[in-house]
């Protein structure tokens, strides 16, 4: 994820992130308040030769190397301790024994010196400098017969004022930095597994598909009406949106595109499918290209109603047997633009199935072989409302997917798309609709679809 990428989707979820955070930081707190004192005191004992001869004085220094982890292992063995404990004044009121002692007495080595440092920690100020005071004591009084080396104490052990644990501001410097890191891997995990699909950059990557643009959210579709909006002033964004979708899908050249049926599917309900079917189809006729828009959405036609047209005859008034020869389209007010209505709503389920399998993809095909038209748009029921619906998909050329913004998450969309690719579908491109963030339709950066054979213009 580069780091745009990841700056976009903090912002997005930036709530996850904040929350995280801040229940790293109210934990470290929590554990500040809960997490006893802990005091430090300390005695530096010196480790001196016994006698000042030249035998004594050039062997010192192998001594102390010597002597120095014997003493740290004397002060931290069970029977020292249990010495200490029966010394240690009863200042806390507590009978403590050798094995209390343990972790609470030991001895640190300073490297490169002839110093032990005589260590004790405790929850009480006053029983830690009383434990490395009479830790020293025992320790001077059982090396006092050492003919070897002698013991002296540098520093004795003080009352400690402040305590070494926990250190609030480490503790808290140590939990903002967590906080960011993990608030940050939060919304980045929150963004995959349950984050919604709601730029083109984010279709892209959830679907690993070309997206061929977004179109831009705007309030006056919202109605439920499905409508025109090329050549409508206010509608500009999302026309031009249109015309950018269509230069991706068939390139800026009069040719002709290797498919000439696609259909317009999407995933559910108000996804504007029926709206970018209608406006598709009219600034592809406006580069010249024949095209025949298909309302097969026989459950909730929707195109008649946008071209002002006849509602029947349609699509369901043909029988099989007529598909070839019987003409039911319409021209609608738009060069080069037909249109074949949904007609009557089918009687039966399998009539649907009929009309989904046999007719629309007959329906093109003039009873010379040649195609009525150079691009065949059909506008489909949403998968959610007919699963049918992915019939009559795998009797196109390919699908262009329409996915509404906010509506489905990154998993959500490859189950889709999977199911799609289950029957054989090739996907042609995906379009995001209602995006609140991106103005135009944004490409991947591909160059058109591969034309085929050029055609010469209709007239």
């Amino acid at each position: 994820m580069i780091e745009s990428d990841l700056l976009r989707v903090l912002w997005r979820r930036k709530l996850v992130a904040l929350l995280t955070g801040l229940l790293v930081v109210v934990g470290a707190i929590v554990f500040l308040v809960r997490q006893p004192p802990v005091f430090e005191a300390r005695a530096s004992v010196a480790v001196l030769p016994e006698r000042n001869d030249a035998d004594t004085v050039s062997a010192y220094s192998a001594i102390v190397e010597r002597l120095l982890p014997l003493y740290a292992s004397q002060v931290r063995s069970r029977t020292f301790l249990d010495e200490v404990a029966g010394e240690l004044p009863d200042t806390s009121g507590e009978d403590l024994e050798g094995r209390d002692l343990q972790g609470k007495v030991f001895a640190d080595l300073t490297v490169g010196t002839a110093v032990l440092q005589i260590v004790a920690r405790a929850n009480d100020a006053e029983l830690t400098a009383a434990l490395a005071r009479t830790t020293t004591q025992e320790l001077l009084r059982q090396e006092s017969t050492n003919t070897v080396a002698r013991l002296k104490v540098i520093d004795w052990p003080v009352v400690p004022s402040t305590p070494v644990a926990p250190r609030p501001r480490l503790v808290m410097g140590a939990s903002m930095l967590l906080a960011v890191v993990l608030g940050a891997a939060a919304a980045v995990v929150w963004e995959r597994w349950f984050g919604r699909v709601r730029d083109p950059e984010d279709l892209k990557a959830a679907s690993g598909q070309r997206v061929l643009g977004a179109l831009p959210y705007e309030r006056r579709l919202q109605s439920g009406k499905p409508a025109l909006v090329v050549g409508n002033p206010k509608m500009a964004a999302v026309e031009e949106s249109l015309r950018a979708i269509r230069t991706a899908l068939i390139g800026p050249s009069w040719a002709t595109p290797t498919f000439r049926r696609l259909a317009v599917v999407s995933f559910e309900e108000q996804d504007g499918r029926s709206t970018l079917a209608a406006n598709l189809a009219v600034v592809v006729a406006e580069v010249g290209s024949q095209v025949l828009l298909v309302d097969a959405d026989v459950h909730r036609p929707r195109q008649h109603q946008i071209f002002g047209v006849a509602k029947e005859p349609g699509l369901s008034s043909i029988k099989l047997r007529d598909a070839y020869r019987n003409s039911v389209a319409q021209r609608t007010g738009f060069a080069n633009l037909e249109i074949l209505t949904a007609g009557p709503p089918p009687a039966t389920r399998g009539e649907v199935v009929d009309l989904y399998v046999h007719v629309v993809p007959n329906y093109q095909i003039e009873s010379t072989g040649e195609p009525r038209a150079d691009l065949v748009l059909i506008d489909t029921a949403p998968l959610s409302v007919d699963a049918d619906v992915g019939l009559l998909a795998a009797m196109t050329d390919g699908v262009l997917v329409l996915v509404r913004s906010g509506s489905m998450s990154r998993k959500q969309l490859r189950a889709a798309l999977e199911t799609l690719e289950g029957v054989g579908v090739p996907v042609i491109g995906l379009i995001l609709t209602m995006s609140t963030s991106a103005l135009a339709a944004v490409g991947d950066g591909d160059h058109p679809l591969p034309p085929g054979n050029r055609r010469r213009r209709r007239r």
